[in-house]
């Protein structure tokens, strides 16, 4: 018998921790956030408290009790009994977006993260060019520990204390070949998604096979992974088959190619700047943008973190790492706009990880920028929107809003007040293009990957309406959160 425990995922968008059990191997399917229960309770400004943020998230019901799971020096400083012994076997990533990895940072560094190559330079991403030491996804910093510093005194452990930053067990899956936790067997499958690295599941277990999507799409840039993964569930004869429904409200498919196109359009039409906002680590989108631009006889500038993203991946995109411009973000005392300072006077505004960026000769600043508008496409994230200050983007100039529409009243209000900041600067609705194609497959896609795969079981998650896969399988079986769901 298995059982399956989903903690996450469940009457919502993400989230994903879904607890595999079979013959004493215990193997979690993501360890994400959820999103909508996070903000139920916080906000920017209210967060879970750092010394006792194992038990806010515990008592509010975002994460699971496990023992032998959660980062130690974690555990003993919330003062919960637990046990000394390991007793997960590892968590199977597939991908690494927030909703399905946020949670990592909570888990004991000797849990093995199966992941794949891809998967792991994204969570590099997230631990290396950030000016934040709390993501951990591959390294774990030292947690409310003292040491002896030179003076005999006792002081606080962090991240500068080097030689107690453990590494965490990541253990890079190759797509196709098998391995083994415990007695399951597990085939990892590339997939396509708004991510590098996506990765769905063939685990087979005591009772059959079970196939995990993670998400998935079949009208982006790589199609045929998506349906590879279809055929080889198919040959699998799945007893179960775990599928995020993500766009079930939805049969309208626009593919990545059809959304370069009308992008290009609005970029060779435009006057004046062209503003991108797009997902930051959508490396599909990045080209997208890359391929319109150039077209178009336009330089495509990203931020320091895209072009770090574009260095762990400039061997499958070179033309892009060697062509785009790295915008020069003013930080701090904003001296790189500032004439009559030396490089360690602006270097002193940046982070390690930025410094590097800042003697590139493909660099541009805000005053170069500013001075041909009409020969650029500028990636703006709305975390800086600050920059348009300085910019001052010409008249006849665009934004290009390549992500998804707002869905709940959190992110209407963050896009309103980025709509406040276009509307000062004289970029209006008639002026802003929504163009954009998800990463999720749509309701169409989904029906036609059931009727080929035709698992026994379907068991639907990622959703907001699991009802509607009531259409589409003999068996289907919608889990409650915390439920455990036994499967002979």
């Amino acid at each position: 018998m298995v059982s399956l425990t989903f903690f996450g995922g469940v009457g919502e968008i993400g989230g994903n921790k879904i607890l595999l059990e079979d013959k004493g191997a215990k193997v979690f399917l993501d360890f994400g956030m959820g999103f909508k229960d996070m903000g139920y309770y916080f906000s920017e400004f209210l967060q879970p408290r750092g010394g006792n943020g194992l038990n806010d998230y515990l008592e509010l019901g975002l994460i699971p009790w496990i023992k032998g799971f959660y980062n130690e020096d974690i555990i003993r400083h919330s003062n919960l009994n637990d046990s000394k012994k390991d007793e997960i076997d590892g968590i199977l990533v597939s991908h690494a977006h927030a909703d399905h990895i946020a949670m990592f940072k909570l888990v004991r560094p000797s849990i093995p993260i199966y992941c794949s190559e891809d998967s792991y330079k994204i969570m590099d991403v997230f631990d290396n060019a950030t000016n934040s030491n709390s993501s951990d996804y591959l390294t774990v910093g030292p947690k409310f520990q003292f040491y002896k510093n030179n003076k005999g005194e006792l002081s606080r452990a962090d991240r500068k204390k080097e030689d107690l930053v453990r590494n965490r067990n990541i253990i890079k899956i190759e797509y196709e070949k098998a391995f083994k936790i415990k007695h399951l067997e597990i085939m990892a499958f590339r997939v396509d998604h708004s991510l590098p690295g996506a990765t769905a599941y063939i685990i087979e277990t005591s009772i059959g096979n079970i196939g995990y999507t993670g998400d998935l799409r079949f009208h982006g840039r790589h199609i045929e992974e998506s349906k590879h993964f279809v055929e080889m569930c198919k040959l699998a004869n799945l007893k179960v088959l775990i599928t995020e429904g993500t766009r079930t409200e939805s049969d309208k498919i626009i593919s990545e190619q059809e959304v370069e196109k009308e992008i290009y359009s609005k970029i060779k039409a435009a006057k004046g700047l062209v503003i991108a906002t797009y997902p930051a680590r959508d490396l599909d989108r990045i080209e997208t943008f890359y391929n319109a631009a150039t077209k178009a006889g336009r330089k495509l500038i990203v931020d320091f973190k895209q072009y770090y993203l574009l260095s762990l991946f400039s061997k499958k995109y070179p033309d892009i790492f060697n062509n785009v411009l790295i915008y020069l973000q003013p930080k701090s005392w904003h001296l790189v706009n500032k004439e009559g300072f030396d490089e360690k006077e602006i270097e002193k505004d940046y982070a390690k990880w930025e410094r590097e960026f800042l003697t590139k000769k493909n660099t541009i600043t805000s005053k170069e920028l500013s001075k041909k508008q009409e020969k650029y496409v500028y990636y703006l994230s709305p975390f800086s929107m600050q920059n348009l200050i300085d910019i001052k983007p010409d008249k006849g100039s665009i934004r290009i809003r390549s992500t998804c529409e707002p869905f709940d009243d959190e992110m209407e209000l963050d896009e309103e007040r980025v709509i406040r900041w276009f509307e000062h600067f004289g970029i209006t609705e008639k002026d802003t293009y929504q163009i954009h194609c998800s990463g999720h497959a749509s309701y169409t896609d989904l029906k036609w990957m059931l009727s080929e795969i035709k698992p026994e079981i379907i068991i639907p998650i990622h959703t907001l309406e699991p009802h509607k896969f009531k259409e589409l399988g003999k068996k289907v079986i919608i889990p409650e959160k915390n439920q455990k769901i036994e499967i002979k």
